[in-house]
């Protein structure tokens, strides 16, 4: 959980009336703003009626306890006495009707702990630990959160040595657990405006995403399971006569059926399932099938809402969900940092395992305050985040915005079902991001083999671009280009649903490194220009070679796997080859470079050899090859400052999935690699094929200060200063043929050049820096 509610920092620092607090977050300790005047109080009601409570202590806000806990405790914030935080907190503790004393974070807008934190073990055995380490702080161990999970329930009184915030921390430090989570009590936001305007006679929102193209391919298979968590649908409403419910539950009560605590969870309900039976509104995929999960979500500090939030995702997920729709979030602090382990948590299960590991789609409600995106859409990449626009087609006002923001969906007067038979125009996020649920329905009705990332890049690669934004290719929002307000663009139901529909069973891939797994994006810490499954030959050789010659052909091949567990059949035509050229005044990193230097092309394709079908077997890999002839560079006509450094190739293969940003000028080229899990780039150093090309670059200071001993038997030290601005220095030994016998990178001040495997003669000692030559030697080998 991100902190709820909105507290405004001067400088980097806590408002004055807090002190600095910490709680453990996958390990690292995070620092939050903890009142220095406020604490949450716990009351024994049999010792004093709530009536009595709000007399004696200055009760600000109620907090909602689970309904064991509310047979015999109350909570509220309470004002500390004068004096110090601790000395407040004391006074408390000595009261015989507390039960316990907990810290609130912020100050104009508060969220705070409860006396319960979470701890996931490592083992299920690690349980009786678990219960003898809390025990030695004066906590108590209650159990799992449901049984058999590794999340289990830690509690504390007035007893324990310290607050829930502090022992999760201490518990999560020792190493014994694989996580802990401090149980922080948001307040729950259901992004519904409440917006009350005159009925709509049409639903602007559906021929704005084209569902109508999209509703002739499908309006939804009842084997598609979408997941609704709300306030509960009301299935007796007229408009779901014919809707599949598989499963309902009620995460409040943890007991199914569901149950309807408000009409928000109806409304969301009825733009994705309304019936197409001509009466009053149509949903986008009325044929799937609902799994309704409901909860009280009340706009309230909710000591249990994370907790059966936990619950109502790990359900969805026993019950097999594809897509999970949740129009909520709750209110954090933006500016001080809190999330919840325990939540993540089964969201990430839902992405990484579900449907059978293709991945569940998490679809979130971006939330309604006009600023950054809500928690816990913020927390994780892989959720598909879903702002607001209106039927202007710009951003609503009440949409929040940013970085984590994906794509866009009508979210203004929205008219749809609500209790009892009736029908309102509700206006929000919640709104929208039923919408982007539908569609991906409609689109795992199209193409039940869609893994998640295919999803993902689908809806992003066809959203329209509209309302007049700049959209533009940036690096953290990879697929396609995009505008913090609008994300990708407005949701388009029709070329999604068409896209699913021509994406094959199988998703080819050029690993960008050896555990390159295909994932989308690909965020891995490794150089994207440095793919191992592209290899270069000299013509007519079988020996790979790691530098290109100038004016020589070579043979440049791609690994291509087949992760499936079906044999395919790839035309030779579906795989390209892309070349662009390097030096220091050309290369941008982008797409295509353009043009021409010293006369030659800076970029080109090349095309597969062959023809017919390269058979790729079942999680296997075949090679793909093309042919590459390297200009000779170093005519007189090419400046040395001009001059080429290295040469970038990428293998692309046409696999019938979306492939973003490939015709784009200006798309840079990492993210095109990382977004797109069948292609991969791999740099090599341009090499001059004739020795005489050194005397080209007498304009370079020479950096080399001694190559001895010369003549050599075997091992030769090469001393050298590098400039100062140099990044990658280089060591290069080519023999009097122009072919590379040694290569190796140029660290430090000296290298040692070995030869003792290469025959008598001449050798040609090359120092480069940043693909610039850098000094020149002759090297004799006896």
């Amino acid at each position: 959980m991100l902190l709820a509610a909105v507290l405004l920092l001067t400088g980097g620092a806590w408002a004055q009336k807090t002190h600095t607090g910490y709680y453990l977050y996958h390990g690292k300790r995070v620092e939050v703003p903890v009142n220095s005047e406020v604490a949450l109080a716990y009351f024994r009601t049999a010792q004093m009626d709530t009536a009595a409570i709000h007399h004696r202590y200055q009760c600000l806000k109620e907090v909602a306890l689970a309904a064991d806990k509310a047979d015999t405790l109350y909570a509220c914030e309470v004002q500390l006495p004068e004096g110090t935080y601790e000395e407040g907190v004391a006074w408390l503790k000595a009261q015989p009707e507390v039960w316990d004393v907990e810290p609130v974070i912020g100050t104009t807008e508060r969220v705070p702990v409860s006396n319960m934190f979470f701890v996931k073990l490592r083992e299920q055995s690690d349980a009786a630990l678990l219960a003898e380490e809390a025990a030695k702080c004066g906590a108590r161990h209650e159990g799992p959160v449901l049984p058999g999970d590794l999340w289990h329930i830690v509690t504390v009184d007035k007893r324990a040595t310290g607050d829930a915030m502090s022992l999760s921390t201490q518990l999560g430090e020792s190493g014994k657990f694989a996580d802990v989570d401090p149980g922080f009590i948001p307040e729950v936001e259901t992004y519904d405006n409440c917006v009350s305007d005159s009925m709509f006679s049409t639903q602007w929102g559906m021929p704005a995403i084209n569902a109508c193209g999209a509703w002739t391919i499908t309006t939804g298979s009842s084997t598609v399971k979408v997941a609704i968590i709300d306030q509960g649908v009301d299935i007796s409403h007229r408009e779901f006569n014919s809707t599949n419910v598989t499963a309902s539950y009620d995460a409040s009560y943890e007991t199914t059926p569901s149950v309807i605590w408000g009409l928000h969870g109806t409304h969301v309900g009825g733009i994705i399932f309304a019936n197409h039976d001509d009466y009053r509104i149509a949903g986008v995929a009325p044929g799937a099938s609902l799994i309704d999960i409901s909860d009280s979500m009340r706009g309230q500090n909710d000591e249990w809402f994370l907790l059966r939030m936990y619950t109502a995702f790990m359900y969805a997920y026993s019950q097999g969900a594809d897509v999970i729709n949740c129009s909520w979030g709750v209110r954090f602090i933006p500016n001080a940092p809190m999330a919840t382990a325990l939540v993540e948590d089964a969201i990430e299960n839902l992405l990484t395992n579900g449907r059978s590991g293709k991945g569940s789609v998490v679809v979130f409600a971006a939330g309604n305050r006009g600023g950054s995106v809500s928690y816990p859409a913020n927390s994780i990449d892989d959720i598909i985040v879903v702002g607001s626009v209106g039927s202007t087609l710009t951003r609503s006002s009440f949409s929040n915005y940013g970085s984590q923001l994906d794509i866009v969906a009508p979210g203004g007067t929205i008219y749809s079902t609500v209790l009892n038979n009736q029908y309102e125009n509700k206006s929000g996020t919640s709104m929208a991001a039923p919408h982007v649920t539908g569609v991906v329905a409609l689109m795992l009705s199209a193409n039940p083999n869609l893994t998640r990332h295919q999803v993902d890049r689908i809806l992003k690669g066809t959203a329209q671009k509209v309302g007049g934004y700049t959209y533009s290719y940036t690096s953290t929002q990879p697929v396609g280009s995009w505008h913090e307000e609008m994300g990708h663009g407005l949701l388009d139901a029709a070329a999604a649903v068409q896209q699913a529909l021509a994406t094959p069973a199988y998703d080819l891939m050029v690993k960008d490194d050896m555990f390159d797994v295909g994932d989308e994006p690909n965020y891995d810490s490794y150089p994207f220009n440095a793919s191992p499954y592209i290899h270069a030959f000299p013509w007519g050789s079988a020996t790979e070679t790691y530098g290109l010659n100038y004016n020589q052909t070579f043979t440049i091949s791609a690994e291509i796997h087949n992760p499936s567990n079906t044999t395919v059949y790839l035309p030779y035509s579906k795989v390209k080859f892309y070349w662009t050229v390097v030096s220091n005044k050309l290369w941008t990193d982008s797409w295509t470079n353009g043009g021409t230097t010293c006369g030659f092309a800076n970029s080109g394709t090349l095309n597969a050899s062959g023809s017919g079908s390269v058979q790729i077997p079942a999680g296997g890999s075949a090679f793909v090859n093309t042919t590459l002839s390297v200009p000779a560079y170093e005519t007189l006509l090419c400046s040395p400052l001009n001059k080429p450094s290295s040469l970038s190739i990428v293998a692309v293969v046409d696999d019938e999935n979306l492939t973003v940003g490939e015709n784009a000028t200006d798309y840079p080229l990492a993210s095109f690699v990382q977004i797109n899990n069948n292609v991969a780039w791999r740099s090599y150093s341009l090499i001059p094929s004739l020795p005489g090309y050194a005397s080209l670059q007498n304009s370079n200071e020479d950096c080399i200060s001694t190559l001895s001993p010369n003549p050599t038997t075997g091992q030769a030290t090469l001393e050298y200063t590098l400039p100062e601005d140099v990044r990658v220095g280089e060591v290069l030994v080519m023999n009097s043929m122009g072919a590379v016998v040694y290569r190796a990178p140029a660290t430090g001040q000296n290298h040692v050049i070995d030869l003792s495997s290469t025959p008598s003669g001449s050798y040609y000692v090359y120092l480069t820096g940043d693909g610039e030559l850098l000094g020149m030697r002759t090297l004799i080998r006896d």
